[in-house]
């Protein structure tokens, strides 16, 4: 879906309910204007620099009310570049829901439409240390009508149907539908102890490659300890692509946060399938472990990753990325706050025998010039090296101020 449906769907939304009275709205506009020196505009080994003009006016409309509720979320991003070594740019970052309920407690339909600039790497966010490098624009529209039936007082049972339609707008990257069929059981055993149960069938049509997928999987959450949960799901996919054999693979998503009187401490661990940009479909078996502490004026943070991206027809191992990092945010006064941030990455490309490495600190200084008047510095540097790949060496300095009113 364009960005131009988008809006005829939110018109005719509004337009077929109407605005009725002892109806919840709220609308909260802002804009951001910002400059800044970016000493390596496209992440090249020889640098190119110059001076970014960057101004986003965005807004956040709520609707409520008691049969149907809308959130959208609207940001227009211009950047004008100084020397020209790019041609203005001008995108759009939209996150929009619609929840409608159509028969009362039973049957329910939600809309859904994002549109933002994406990474074309999928195990290497570019979104991160640029505006436009090896990235795409990309929509993703959602059409979820769904039934709600309440065989018993702690038996829920959820049957629908997903239409989802992918666009991207680079031409390298693949566009693709999906129609999925779902139905999810939930049992309540206790007030602290949830037993799910769930089946999928998904057919994605692609310009490279279709396939189905059928989806079993049962799972349990169990709440202890006040806010402290664990919780498992553990599955199995049948997968058939087109024109290549079928395939068999258990599939997970399982962790537990423990919440300390000082820090939170998260482990999660998750064998799930991902749709690559250029149309293939990944498995990714993901290892994430972070730590949280939050106080009056500081607050810390830290994790340690671990990731396998393979090719899910052949299982083959395609990427593997080690991650570590950590942030402060420390407010000084009630004014005045600072954040420090560090990433560091290695990835190892099987297929090429390639390995690389990447860190990236940042430094952001904020500071409430009035009511709803925010000024901002950020200093943002990314060193990037390989032995085998060339078009990852590069390091890359960003400084920027930005001015934010919030209305």
């Amino acid at each position: 879906m364009r960005l131009t449906s988008l809006i005829f769907a939110i018109i005719f939304i509004f337009s077929l309910f109407g605005m009725s009275e002892g109806a919840e709205f709220s609308m909260r506009p802002s804009i951001m204007i910002g400059e800044e020196y970016n000493d390596n505009i496209h992440l090249q080994k020889d640098k190119i620099d110059d001076y970014i003009t960057r101004v986003q006016p965005s807004i956040e409309l709520e609707y409520r009310e008691p049969r149907w509720e809308l959130d959208l979320s609207y940001l227009l991003d211009f950047s004008y570049y100084a020397k020209g070594t790019r041609t203005d740019d001008l995108t759009h970052a939209i996150d929009a829901k619609g929840h409608m309920e159509i028969l009362r407690e039973f049957f329910f339909l939600n809309i859904k439409d994002s549109y933002r600039r994406v990474s074309l790497d999928i195990a290497r966010d570019f979104t991160k240390e640029s505006q436009f490098e090896r990235q795409s624009d990309r929509n993703i529209f959602d059409l979820n009508p769904y039934f709600v039936l309440k065989p018993g007082s702690l038996i829920t049972v959820t049957t629908g149907y997903i239409f989802s339609d992918i666009w991207y707008k680079e031409e390298t990257a693949v566009n693709r539908r999906e129609y999925i069929a779902y139905s999810d059981l939930v049992y309540e055993l206790s007030s602290r102890v949830t037993l799910n149960a769930g089946y999928k069938y998904t057919q994605d049509d692609a310009e490279e490659m279709d396939y189905s997928k059928n989806d079993v999987s049962f799972g349990s959450r169990y709440n202890y300890a006040g806010e402290s949960f664990v919780f498992i799901t553990v599955g199995n996919s049948w997968l058939d692509f087109d024109k290549v054999k079928s395939s068999s693979q258990i599939f997970w998503n399982a962790g537990i946060t423990h919440i300390f009187p000082a820090v939170t401490v998260s482990l999660e661990s998750a064998l799930e399938y991902i749709q690559d940009p250029d149309g293939s479909l990944v498995r990714r078996d993901n290892y994430v472990m972070s730590v949280r502490k939050v106080g009056d004026k500081i607050s810390l943070g830290t994790y340690i990753s671990f990731r396998e991206f393979r090719n899910a027809v052949n299982k083959m191992l395609d990427t593997r990325s080690y991650g570590i990092g950590g942030d402060c945010r420390y407010e000084f006064t009630s004014r005045l706050a600072g954040t420090v941030n560090f990433t560091y990455e290695r990835f190892e490309e099987e297929l090429f025998d390639a390995k690389t490495r990447s860190y990236r600190p940042v430094l952001k200084i904020e500071y409430i010039l009035s009511e709803g008047l925010t000024l901002a510095f950020i200093d943002q540097y990314t060193d990037s090296y390989s032995l085998e790949i060339e078009e990852n060496n590069y390091k890359n300095n960003r400084v920027m101020v930005q001015v934010k009113k919030d209305f």
